[in-house]
């Protein structure tokens, strides 16, 4: 989205955003939704959620998409995963493993070997 005062300035472009993004309550710079037009022209709802929400807070309607760009606690991993049954949706997770093989690196490697 880019910086908080500068929605359109990021990945997502200005001429995208249908209407200006709500705004996270009680985190400084953090937006909460955004409507964006894609090539379709349809309208997409982004919602924005942080680990340090919880779990309960990734509960919710079924997602077509989730993109955790950073390594997520296992019950959050578990959760999105639910969000996205009933669509057959898709899961981006694009972390760096800085904490070795926790459970969920574990989930993307191979099984021979482990016990």
């Amino acid at each position: 989205m880019g910086p908080a005062a500068e929605p359109g300035t990021g990945l997502i472009p200005a001429d995208a955003i249908v209407e200006e993004p709500s705004r996270r309550a009680g985190a400084t710079g953090a937006f909460d939704t955004a409507h964006v037009r894609h090539v379709s022209g349809g309208i997409s709802l982004l919602g924005f959620k942080s680990y340090d929400q919880g779990r309960r807070k990734f509960q919710g309607t079924a997602r077509h998409l989730v993109w955790l760009d950073e390594e997520p606690p296992a019950d959050v991993y578990d959760e999105c995963m639910l969000r996205l049954m009933t669509t057959d949706g898709l899961m981006l997770c694009t972390f760096t493993p800085l904490n070795g093989q926790t459970e969920i690196v574990l989930r993307f490697m191979p099984c021979v070997g482990r016990t």
